[in-house]
């Protein structure tokens, strides 16, 4: 049969490229990235805190379009220049995501200059803590009780 306006359901990808500006297509594919993201920081010192659930999402949605656009490269040969001598059309949005990607991996300490920075910071805030705990055990040690207001 012939497809016409009336074979058209909804949900239909018949003119579907790449998906990844699709809403819906990106929704049904990010919660398992984000479970990818997870794991990647829970490797890497799990410092994660409930409060980044939002920069993980992002992450996780950026990724998803990244991986459909890659994958329609790779349908059309790889090559990011059409048959005519041009740059796709959908180069800009692979430029633009990868760049905000980029910069969410930052945020959630997920390269190699975010997560050396996380973990003097994380030691440095240690080390405080651990000075401070140090000096009440001192001060409840020495202090007489009299002397405590």
């Amino acid at each position: 049969m012939a497809r016409s306006r009336t074979t058209a359901e909804p949900g239909n990808v018949i003119a579907l490229k790449h998906g990844a500006i699709s809403e819906r297509i990106v929704a049904l594919s990010s919660p398992l990235t984000g479970t990818e993201i997870i794991e990647a920081i829970r490797d890497s010192g799990n410092y994660l805190l409930p409060a980044d659930g939002f920069l993980v999402e992002r992450a996780a949605r950026q990724l998803t379009r990244l991986r459909m656009l890659d994958e329609f490269l790779d349908r059309l040969g790889g090559s990011p220049i059409d048959s005519r001598g041009r740059a796709r059309k959908c180069m800009g949005l692979l430029m633009s995501l990868e760049r905000q990607f980029s910069q969410t991996c930052n945020q959630l300490g997920l390269s190699p200059l975010a997560r050396a920075q996380l973990i003097g910071d994380t030691a440095s805030a240690r080390r405080d803590a651990e000075a401070t705990a140090a000096q009440r055990e001192l001060r409840e040690k020495y202090t007489t009780p009299e002397a405590q207001p």
